[in-house]
């Protein structure tokens, strides 16, 4: 339990829906190894006291900045520790009770800000031109490096999210600097001059500024629009953005939109615009913003039905229902079947030409190859024939293929693990979906049948090898184990992996079996009732 998420083997706990019930278990996807090549160090000057956060069992240490390196002992969540070096690729190097020197992943580990400190303590800067304050963090690990800036005087001098401060009228401003976490502040101290007076470089005045397009957009999601200035060497590039409608959408300082319009027949069009602090430029792209309820109620028009296989509520409450009808636009209009309402989707789903949604089915599933009645919003005709084509390929039993994937995910291929990124039927690790061509985004825009081609190919590697329950179980699971017999022990007490999986031994003897493993995908399998 945790390394980064390239981990060799990841054993962390995890929640699973089935069809038939709420199911707990313990098993975390499929994933294959990768060669880690260590990063340098880079040593603190002074050591720096850190936490253990967010695992559920047990960190790793290990004895170098990489995977390859063993491992040397753990710590536990909660637990206090000393930094004395990081590397470039999220490795911190501490020292704790017992471990003189050891390597431990920074996702897993609160690094409080120490101090900041400004690339000048003074300056000075003509009115109308600017001056660029550099923030360095102390250490250079630390977890949450957010910065706010702020000017004694903004008559005399402003000073911008990213530090450039700007020459107002003359006199003297302090700019000060402060981070997120611990307040920790630096300061300095401007003094403004007449332009002619000032040793900055000439100003360079902005002749004009464009803003990317904005594309329609459901209530609740965000979009990031960017402002160009030209000329590029402009000496002040600060810009303030508004929207005609804080009611439709909002703005940041930053340009990132979000939709705010609710209620059905609620939808509409917004302009946001970008203004130059220099010149006064201004541009502006407008787009539709759509409420959820309208969304739901198109969605309904265009016989889109819920995973339950109902209309949808129009609630405003872009549920599991919402998603799944939305997926099956999707497959209608020929569009990536993710379930999310994005440009592309919505222009299509409010065009004049949108299609329908094909009829959803009411005829009985041919279970005929399997034992058990599988059944689930993901299980359709075609996801069944795929299966039964996989098994024969594996020589694998189709019923041990279906209960390995409603143990992981529920058969729902939309499933994410929020403790290292799980994905999908057979929850892939980030590691696994590349090591197989494709990523956990890309599986995300699949749908469950072609879902099942990535399930095929992770398990194609032990064809012939998969004829029991226990060989499906473990080759997903902990695949060395594949072939043995159900006594062979996978995880002791004392390890990481057993902390990290003690829901699996039933028995409570201190050691999870293969046996184990696979008795408890037959008791979810059972769930399903057998097919008559």
């Amino acid at each position: 339990m945790p390394d980064k998420p390239r981990r060799k083997w990841a054993m962390g706990a995890a929640r699973f829906l089935v069809g038939l019930a709420i199911v707990s278990t313990v098993f975390v996807g499929a994933q294959l190894s990768q060669t880690a090549v260590a990063a340098p160090v880079s040593s603190l000057k002074t050591a720096v006291s850190a936490t253990v956060v967010n695992v559920s069992s047990k960190l790793n240490v290990r004895s170098g900045p990489s995977l390859k390196d063993k491992i040397i002992g753990g710590l536990r969540n909660g637990t206090k520790f000393t930094v004395t070096g990081y590397t470039s690729d999220g490795w911190l190097q501490i020292k704790a009770s017992g471990i003189a020197k050891g390597y431990v992943s920074a996702q897993y580990a609160k690094v409080p800000v120490v101090s900041v400190s400004l690339s000048a303590t003074s300056g000075q800067v003509g009115v109308g031109l600017t001056a660029q304050l550099k923030a360095s963090i102390y250490p250079g690990c630390a977890t949450k490096k957010t910065l706010t800036w702020a000017s004694s005087n903004t008559k005399v001098a402003t000073v911008s999210a990213s530090g450039v401060v700007t020459g107002r009228a003359v006199g003297t401003a302090t700019i000060t600097v402060r981070t997120a976490d611990g307040g920790k502040t630096a300061t300095a101290k401007y003094t403004v001059v007449k332009a002619s007076a000032s040793a900055a470089a000439p100003s360079v005045a902005v002749t004009g500024v464009s803003v990317t397009k904005g594309e329609p957009m459901m209530s609740g999601r965000t979009q990031q629009l960017k402002a160009t200035i030209t000329p590029a060497n402009a000496t002040n590039k600060t810009v303030s953005w508004a929207t005609s409608n804080t009611g439709t959408a909002t703005v940041s300082a930053a340009g990132l939109v979000t939709g705010k319009v609710s209620g059905t027949g609620k939808s509409a069009n917004v302009t946001v615009s970008v203004k130059t602090a220099s010149a006064g430029k201004t541009a502006s792209t407008s787009f539709k913003v759509y409420s959820v309820q309208d969304v739901q109620a198109r969605l309904n028009a265009l016989t889109c039905k819920g995973a339950d296989a109902k209309a949808l509520s129009v609630d405003g409450s872009f549920g599991a229902n919402s998603k799944f009808a939305t997926q099956q636009f999707q497959l209608a209009a020929k569009l990536s079947a993710d379930g999310e309402p994005g440009p592309l989707t919505l222009t299509a789903l409010f065009g004049s030409s949108a299609p329908k949604c094909a009829a959803v089915s009411t005829k009985p599933l041919d279970l005929k190859g399997f034992a058990y009645k599988w059944s689930g919003p993901y299980v359709t005709q075609d996801f069944l024939n795929k299966v039964l084509d996989i098994a024969a390929k594996l020589k694998a039993n189709p019923d041990d293929i279906m209960g390995v994937m409603a143990a992981e995910s529920g058969i729902n291929p939309y499933v994410v693990n929020s403790n290292g990124g799980a994905t999908g039927l057979i929850q892939f690790m980030p590691s696994t979906a590349v090591g197989l061509g494709t990523t956990t985004a890309a599986l995300l825009k699949m749908t469950a049948v072609q879902q099942l081609d990535y399930v095929y190919k992770y398990l194609a590697p032990y064809t012939g090898k998969l004829g029991t329950t226990a060989a499906v179980c473990v080759a997903v699971l902990w695949p060395a184990a594949v072939g043995q017999p159900d006594s062979y022990v996978l995880f002791s007490q004392g390890s990481s992996a057993y902390a990290a999986n003690t829901g699996l031994d039933t028995n409570k003897d201190g050691k999870v079996t293969v046996g184990e493993v696979a008795q408890r995908v037959i008791e979810i399998r059972a769930r399903y009732a057998v097919n008559a």
